[in-house]
């Protein structure tokens, strides 16, 4: 997504971009490796 945001902006299609991160760097490395321990299984998967 960031990089379609510097897209749009980089061409002029807007004056003005903010973005609002929601976790830090640290905190969605965290989350990515506590992601690989989930045992979710789509509806329908075997």
């Amino acid at each position: 997504m960031a990089a379609v945001g510097i897209a749009i902006t980089g061409g002029g299609a807007l004056s003005k971009f903010e973005t609002t991160p929601l976790l830090t760097v640290e905190e969605t490395l965290d989350a990515l490796r506590r992601a690989q321990k989930v045992a979710y299984r789509p509806p329908g998967a075997k």
